[in-house]
């Protein structure tokens, strides 16, 4: 039988992630995968010429040149683990041919093959006492061999090169099998091979570049699975009970120092928004590249809790590149390297460990949504029903209803998920940030009412009066100013700008309910944008076009506090609802 022996050094090292290795192509050679298949290789040579005599060191082997023994098990390693997705083929070729140019330059030499053919000649090149080849040896018989069977099979073709070439020996011995499947003696493929490494590297590229069909990377996983691949959480999406209609995987990701009370309250916000605003299939269903054509769900979503100072961030950061930042954002056909989904979760546990909660949607650079807060956000006294009666403004810290917000949030880009995002001083495609925050507390609101953990009528009353007392301050106020992220950069350092973007963002959204219906409004509007755009559709289910309506609600605004209860339906399930 045959045998490799595989030294511990080689084997027992980590494998690189593809993104990884596509960032740096150097890691493939130390994938141990790679290396049992260059080594099985060799078997499957063996077995095709162990039975023809063999000829002296100095001579050409009964096999064939060495340069071909050892860069056809390089190529078909290569290749398989292309085809396997362990590498991407045309950044290995990449590296390949560099290492050879930039050698080449102090060995000019072995630009002609027929150094690199017998025995004694790679004894002469390899440091023989080493297991590992030195750069230069590895260079000289890997990559450029490599180089000379992507070469060969460019004259021909791969069956020819790497099957029947093989098969033939015995029949016909190496300088024949090569003429015979080559179609050009070894002699004439040395000079043509010379003639083609002093080419440019673009020149080359264009040659050996796509021999491997290479399939689309397995950068995304379906949607319910995820939760299986995490450590926090559970195994399977949030129990909906009997909420299976709404097609999201909401799955609750909390960690050290996040105590049951917070869990249960971003369960109840989460299960509350869900039975009343219905993610469907249509929403999550995408075509994107390696998103198993169309059949897998982006439906996941990370419900993340963490303790700013107890939670362990590298544990939270593995399990944040399961699902965000899969992919590299300058082209999303190829997955991230490890590093740089660390590096930018990282900067979101920053950001987020100022306080608040956040909330981003699954775009093609993520495999999932996240919602994420930290104990500034989930550590905050839950009122009863009635001290928010005495003092309505406990109401808007209560988590429940904070989870409701951000998940309803989630919501609204699932509907946009396939549409191209637009700059950053245009509308984006949600809407106005006025009605992206508006919608988001009304409907948040709207579940804490029905779920009994809020009044309505308090709440709608308190926000008129806190809209009124900023008017006071700031007559020309509009929420007009607050249509673009862009314009969010200035509004967030003003004193009103809180007021503006959330308190008066959900009057207006209550007040185009009040013109058109919440059917019209929290469901159709968003369920129109992927085909007219959030300006059509906002005129399409209010009425009005957005200047309008911003005319309308400034009317609004300067009635009395009694005239504007009067148009805004007080009770979220009267006719109007």
């Amino acid at each position: 039988g045959s045998i490799s022996i595989i030294p511990r050094e080689v084997w027992d090292k980590p494998i690189a992630s593809l993104g990884n290795i596509i960032e740096e192509p150097f890691l493939a050679y130390d994938d141990p995968r790679r290396i049992l298949a260059h080594e099985y290789f060799h078997t499957y040579q063996s077995l095709h010429y162990i039975h023809i005599p063999q000829r002296p060191l100095d001579d050409l082997p009964s096999f064939g040149p060495m340069w071909l023994l050892e860069g056809s098990s390089e190529y078909a390693s290569s290749r398989v683990g292309a085809l396997e997705s362990w590498m991407d083929w045309n950044g290995h070729v990449d590296y390949r041919i560099n290492s050879v140019k930039d050698l080449l330059v102090s060995n000019p030499r072995y630009q002609d093959l027929s150094h690199i053919e017998t025995m004694t000649q790679l004894n002469e090149i390899i440091d023989t006492d080493d297991v590992l080849l030195t750069n230069t040896g590895r260079v000289l018989v890997y990559d450029l061999g490599f180089l000379a069977v992507s070469y060969a099979i460019s004259i021909s073709n791969h069956d020819s090169v790497m099957m029947d070439y093989w098969d033939d020996l015995i029949n016909y011995g190496a300088e024949q099998s090569f003429k015979r499947n080559i179609g050009i003696t070894l002699e004439e493929f040395y000079v043509s091979f010379s003639d083609f490494l002093v080419t440019t590297g673009e020149e080359q590229k264009s040659i050996i570049y796509n021999q491997v069909e290479q399939p689309s990377y397995p950068i995304y996983e379906d949607g319910v699975l995820i939760p299986d691949l995490t450590d926090a959480g559970q195994k399977t999406c949030l129990d909906n009970g009997d909420l299976h209609i709404n097609a999201l995987c909401v799955e609750i990701l909390y960690y050290s120092g996040v105590h049951h009370a917070a869990v249960k309250s971003a369960r109840s916000g989460v299960q509350a928004l869900m039975s009343r605003y219905i993610t469907t299939k249509n929403d999550i269903t995408v075509d994107w590249d390696g998103f198993g054509g169309g059949e897998w769900k982006q439906n996941y979503v990370g419900f993340v809790l963490w303790h700013t100072d107890i939670s362990d961030r590298q544990q939270i950061q593995k399990d944040l590149c399961v699902f965000r930042f899969v992919t590299n954002p300058e082209n999303i056909e190829l997955p991230s390297s490890d590093s740089f989904c660390a590096d930018r979760n990282q900067k979101l546990l920053e950001k987020n460990s100022v306080g608040g909660a956040q909330a981003s949607g699954a775009y093609p650079v993520h495999n999932g949504s996240i919602v994420i807060a930290s104990e500034k956000m989930w550590d905050s006294y839950i009122p009863s029903y009635s001290e928010t009666l005495d003092d309505p403004a406990l109401g808007l810290k209560d988590f429940r209803k904070v989870a409701a917000h951000e998940l309803f949030h989630i919501y609204q880009v699932q509907h946009v998920i396939n549409m191209d995002r637009r700059p950053r001083d245009q509308i984006a495609n949600p809407g106005p940030l006025w009605l992206i925050e508006g919608s988001a507390d009304f409907a948040a609101l709207r579940v804490s009412s029905l779920e009994g953990w809020l009044d309505w009528d308090r709440q709608m009353g308190y926000l008129i009066d806190v809209s009124q007392q900023v008017l006071e301050n700031y007559p020309s106020l509009s929420i007009s100013i607050i249509q673009t992220f862009e314009d969010s950069s200035y509004i967030r350092t003003q004193p009103y700008g809180y007021v503006l973007k959330y308190t008066m963002g959900t009057l207006a959204t209550a007040y185009a309910i009040s013109i058109s219906s919440h059917e019209s409004v929290m469901i159709d509007y968003w369920d129109d944008l992927s085909e007219h755009g959030p300006e059509k559709s906002f005129e399409r289910n209010v009425g009005l076009t957005l200047e309008e309506f911003y005319l309308k609600f400034e009317e609004f605004l300067d009635m009395s506090n009694v005239e504007q209860l009067s148009l805004i339906p007080l009770y979220p399930e009267s006719s109007d609802y």
